[in-house]
């Protein structure tokens, strides 16, 4: 089994989503399977709008997720970076 892990600091949404499925895909070298998303709270009025953008990049991948405070990823130097 392959995982993949990234993490966005871009300020809009299409942007983040955008990073983050590029990153990911690239990381696995194919298509993800299952999609494990938490998206900040400073989204959360942009909420409705994260599963579309998500199946523009991911369309056959299943996204289980939630929003949340204190995200945490891998940054570029492969180390973790809490966002918010």
């Amino acid at each position: 089994m392959r995982w993949s892990n990234s993490i966005s600091t871009r300020p809009s949404l299409e942007a983040a989503v955008k990073e983050v499925a590029e990153k990911s895909l690239e990381s696995l070298g194919t298509t993800a399977d299952l999609g494990l998303v938490f998206i900040s709270s400073a989204f959360a009025s942009e909420y409705p709008r994260l599963m579309p953008l998500l199946k523009e990049y991911l369309p056959e991948t299943i996204i289980i997720g939630c929003g949340g405070g204190g995200i945490v990823g891998m940054n570029e130097e492969g180390k973790p970076q809490e966002v918010e």
